[in-house]
């Protein structure tokens, strides 16, 4: 019997560690890059079978599993640290406030989420599968008179609110998966520019699609040259291979730690997929979490984005 048990578990973590590498070695094909994504459940499951072989008296499987497990997260550690910046606000900044929230389409809470928004303080909100909030911009655009998005209900889906004026707005499709799902305005904060991106990424099963969409990305966020945010919903980990390739060809950073964001229920403990990146300048001098995710799948983020200032 133990014999089977430790066949079974060997043979699952054997698995898990293939999956893993696979979805490394493959970032773009199908299915295999949502093991990559989920790799910290994947290394506990590691940990545990480990422990589970070393108790059915297994250690040397166990020890060459937990081996493993290690290896794997020092890899995760070693793609995210350098992508973290260590932020604060120095002299001459200014700083930006922003929340980014994907909603979910189909929240019956628009009205609640509206409220939200409107009693923050926030300087810019980039509000995706909006369509929750329709009903409520008149009262969104008292608070905050320059919006760009949902022009009708039926077209509702990525929304960018801001108290500054807004110019050099562009809205586009970065894949045929993902229409009019990029936002790119400039506003001036304390007499410097800055440039707002809100994108909506399309989830890493959809084979190529997601490849399609950083590249074009990269080619938008490299013609920015003022200090730049880019908020949203990326539907990627901060290290897998797609998201990777963004912060290294763009020099976007995270600040100087992860906010899980998905699936709400797991709170902390879940999978950080929405972020608040900044370049040029810019930095994410604080983030977290929305305090509710008033029925969304995904739990919203507030930033402060310190933008370097005059200096004197």
């Amino acid at each position: 019997m133990l014999d089977e048990v430790a066949g079974a578990l060997t043979f699952t973590a054997v698995g898990i560690v293939v999956a893993i590498c696979l979805g490394i070695a493959f970032p773009y094909a199908p299915l295999l890059p949502m093991a990559f994504q989920v790799a910290p459940y994947l290394i506990v499951s590691l940990i545990v079978i480990a422990v589970a072989l070393f108790c059915v008296g297994r250690p040397v499987r166990a020890a060459i599993i937990a081996a493993a497990s290690t290896g794997i997260a020092a890899y995760l550690l070693l793609l995210i640290l350098p992508a973290m910046a260590v932020t604060g606000q120095g002299a001459g900044e200014r700083q930006l406030s922003l929340i980014s929230f994907n909603v979910l389409g189909t929240n019956p809470n628009g009205p609640e989420i509206a409220r939200f928004l409107a009693g923050s303080d926030a300087d810019v909100v980039a509000v995706l599968e909006a369509r929750p909030v329709y009903a409520s911009l008149a009262a969104l655009e008292e608070i905050y008179p320059y919006k760009v998005g949902c022009e009708t209900a039926a077209k509702c889906d990525s929304l960018l609110l801001s108290r500054y004026p807004l110019s050099n707005i562009e809205v586009r499709s970065l894949s045929h998966f993902s229409p009019d799902r990029y936002i790119q305005a400039k506003l001036t904060v304390g007499g410097k520019e800055v440039t707002v991106v809100s994108v909506h990424m399309t989830k890493p099963y959809f084979d190529a699609a997601e490849e399609e969409e950083i590249a074009a990305l990269i080619r938008e966020v490299r013609k920015i040259d003022v200090p730049l945010v880019v908020a949203g919903d990326f539907n990627a980990a901060p290290w897998s291979p797609p998201l990777q390739w963004l912060l290294n060809q763009t020099g976007l950073r995270f600040g100087s730690h992860l906010v899980a964001t998905w699936p709400v229920a797991f709170g902390s403990l879940g999978i950080p997929i929405d972020h608040i990146l900044a370049g040029s300048g810019a930095q994410v001098a604080d983030v977290s979490a929305l305090p509710d995710a008033f029925g969304s799948n995904h739990r919203g983020l507030m930033a402060k984005i310190a933008v370097p200032g005059d200096r004197k």
